[in-house]
């Protein structure tokens, strides 16, 4: 599924994906740099009440954001190669029913990670982005389908 999405329009929308799916989901992010993948990362914290700001974690890996019983995990794999595994990072230790895991550049790393329950590519379409939706789970299959 395609939408596109201005800058205003991608927030409500992370709203209402991150309300359908609850502070539980895993979310794979593809895009050029620059395409707004730490943007959706940044509109899903606040959707969940997390006031923290949000960065691109290229250099650290792994930002974790929290508020009360909820947490993001964001992950950015741009400087890993492929065969790098993920093990040190500890997801599992971050990773619990109340998180949710965001991952940029997650391809040749899909071993090392859970399934996604969405996976999102962003591409920038004049002054506005297109977002890929290619959902993983029925529950974000279901969401997919009452916003068409």
């Amino acid at each position: 599924m395609k939408i596109y999405l201005s800058e205003l329009e991608v927030a409500s929308f992370a709203r209402k994906m991150m309300a359908y799916c609850g502070s539980s989901a895993v979310v794979f992010l593809s895009g050029d740099l620059g395409a707004g993948k730490t943007t959706w990362v940044r509109h899903c914290c606040q959707a969940l009440g997390i006031d923290d700001v949000v960065s691109s974690p290229t250099y650290s890996l792994m930002n974790i954001y929290r508020c009360n019983d909820k947490s993001v995990v964001h992950l950015d794999l741009y400087r890993l190669g492929q065969c790098d595994d993920l093990s040190d990072l500890c997801l599992d230790d971050y990773l619990t029913e109340s998180s949710c895991l965001f991952v940029e550049w997650h391809q040749g790393h899909e071993e090392y990670l859970p399934q996604p329950d969405i996976m999102i590519d962003i591409a920038i379409s004049g002054k506005s982005r297109c977002y890929t939706l290619n959902p993983c789970s029925d529950l974000l299959v279901a969401f997919c389908q009452s916003v068409k």
